[in-house]
This record gives C-alpha cells, sequence and structure tokens, in this order.
C-alpha cells in the first residue's frame, strides 16, 4: 500500500473498500454485440506498473464518459473487484474492477509512472 491508496498487486474480491491511484492508459466503448450491453472500457496502471482492466456498465456510461480520459490520473474508492474473465484480455490481472462509485480525476504531481 502505498499511503492511503492500494497498488493493484494487493487487490482481490474480499473487500469493497478499496482505494486506488492509477493512470488511465487506455479508456474506450464497446459496442453492443451478441447478449452483452454497451459498455465503457478502461485500463490503468498503478505507480508501480501494474495493470488492471475496469469496466463501467451500460446505464452508468454517462455518469462516467466526460471523466475517463487517456493519459489521465484518477483516484477511485469503494469499487466491485470481480473476476477477469474476459475472452480478449487488457491486462493478466485475475480481476477487473467495476465502477459504480464517484471518480475523481487528479493533477499528475507526485504519482510515478513506470
Amino acid at each position: 500500500m502505498v499511503g492511503m491508496w492500494s497498488l493493484f498487486r494487493e487487490i482481490d474480491q474480499s473487500r469493497t473498500t478499496w482505494a486506488i491511484k492509477a493512470r488511465a492508459i487506455r479508456v474506450y466503448r464497446e459496442p453492443a454485440h451478441d447478449c452483452f450491453p454497451e459498455s465503457l472500457e478502461v485500463v490503468f496502471h498503478d505507480e508501480e506498473g501494474s495493470k488492471m482492466h475496469a469496466h463501467i456498465p451500460d446505464q452508468f456510461i454517462n455518469k462516467f464518459i466526460g471523466i475517463f480520459k487517456d493519459g489521465h490520473l484518477f483516484a477511485v474508492k469503494n469499487f466491485m473487484v470481480e473476476e477477469n474473465y474476459m475472452f480478449f484480455k487488457t491486462s493478466t490481472s485475475a480481476y477487473r474492477l467495476r465502477f459504480l462509485t464517484k471518480v475523481l480525476h487528479l493533477r499528475s504531481r507526485g504519482f510515478h509512472s513506470p
């Protein structure tokens, strides 16, 4: 843990009170297909360079669409952690994040990118 922020290697499904500070390295909309509705997807890296995928379900896209931008730093607390069951994975993590909560856009000072 770096101060109050957890690193991705520490995150698991044991609780919902995690707090992360991470940089968005890829933000994209996934169009609806087959039986899956549209979603917003974000790939993050933490201060150690570990990557984790975040999924935002269709009913929350409007809440987050203007917030996440490639290359920007964010603080996120109290999110869900679920198994990374995606067929095409954007990270090697066993988990992915599901955001239904508040996200803060941060200035980059004090965040060391690998």
